[in-house]
């Protein structure tokens, strides 16, 4: 049968098809390109007139939950939206489930459900912007090669291998670009101490482009910095859904800002004639989890993850929106599972007749 989250192979491309057939993390990855199209399935099965809005994560989920040497955090703002709380639950919920060994009948077991809802109301509660982080991230070292940019250079892993792959001369584009960011932070005097020695096009892994930028010291004094301007979405406003930013890249920090406050090095935004881009300073050490989940991973990640969503959606409304969000979460988070785990199945259906 039919349903809203049906995907022709042939609309995607070859790297793609093959990343969704995987046995292990297939299932996943096919959930991951059916963002917008959840969004749409969410606001048929639940009357969204009285769910709160605010400016939501937009796009939980396991791959978007990485430790740095800032900490562990669910980041990744790309999808950040004025739009109903309750969609990041489900999201959320949906993302743990498939990334399970097996999948049966239920969404996730009642204890680790109880532990992202214990999660939700401790983080939503909080006075600060602390939240708890999966123990397995937290206790995760840095290697010596992730102390320093130098250093994850030299060893020439992940994007040190894709500025290599990817290099090209550097245009005007790429050095207005570069330059529009710096000044948007007010910090143009660093290419006084930096100068550009390499750049890169790469394109990410759900198709936007990443231009990179490596700034060493003139003088060889200070650490190299790895810079990533990488373009936006630009998803069209709808009923349910909406972007009150100017600009894209504002929207995400503001996001960022929300959610995860200092987990980015050198937040920002740039403009190229009517492009838009977001950009950040590489981190050297990134770590994320891998599949399958164990149940003991499973109800660390949902409580820290609980704690994380709780205390953003406290943090982007006022006093009334977080009434308004506590009586709604403990009159229908039930509602949220039930509904998460039809659009699994939904999403499970759709992912066997896809492969």
């Amino acid at each position: 049968m039919a349903t809203t989250f049906e995907r022709k192979p042939a609309f995607d491309s070859q790297d793609h098809q093959q990343l969704i057939v995987k046995p292990n993390s297939g299932a996943h990855r096919f959930f991951r390109m059916s963002g917008p199209i959840m969004q749409i399935r969410f606001a048929e099965i639940v009357d969204h007139t009285d769910i709160p809005k605010i400016l939501i994560h937009g796009n939980p989920h396991l791959a978007n939950y990485c430790k740095t040497r800032r900490g562990a955090a669910m980041v990744d703002f790309d999808r950040s939206r004025i739009g109903p709380y309750a969609y990041d639950i489900a999201r959320f919920l949906i993302s743990v489930s498939l990334s399970r060994a097996e999948q049966d009948k239920r969404l996730l077991h009642p204890i680790i459900l109880d532990h992202f809802r214990r999660g939700y109301l401790h983080g939503f509660s909080a006075d600060d912007k602390n939240f708890e982080e999966m123990r397995s991230l937290r206790i995760k070292e840095p290697k010596a090669w992730q102390c320093s940019t130098n250093g994850y250079l030299d060893a020439g892993k992940k994007w040190a291998n894709r500025l290599h792959s990817h290099k090209v001369k550097p245009s005007k584009k790429h050095k207005k670009m570069l330059l529009n960011y710096l000044e948007n932070r007010d910090e143009l005097e660093l290419l006084d101490r930096h100068q550009l020695k390499a750049c890169a096009e790469v394109p990410g892994s759900m198709g936007k482009m990443h231009y990179l930028y490596l700034l060493q010291d003139r003088k060889n004094k200070r650490d190299a910095m790895l810079i990533d301007i990488k373009e936006v979405y630009e998803e069209q406003d709808n009923e349910w859904y909406h972007n009150p930013f100017e600009h894209h890249g504002i929207r995400m920090n503001k996001a960022g800002e929300l959610y995860a406050p200092g987990w980015e090095q050198r937040p920002g935004h740039a403009t190229y004639k009517s492009e838009q881009f977001w950009a950040r300073q590489i981190p050297t050490q990134q770590v994320k989890l891998s599949q399958p989940l164990s149940d003991l991973d499973q109800c660390d990640l949902c409580y820290s993850v609980g704690t994380q969503l709780g205390r953003g959606h406290a943090r982007a409304g006022d006093k009334a929106a977080r009434k308004a969000i506590l009586r709604d979460f403990a009159r229908s988070y039930d509602t949220y599972v039930a509904v998460a785990n039809q659009m699994r199945l939904e999403l499970l259906d759709a992912h066997e007749a896809y492969c």
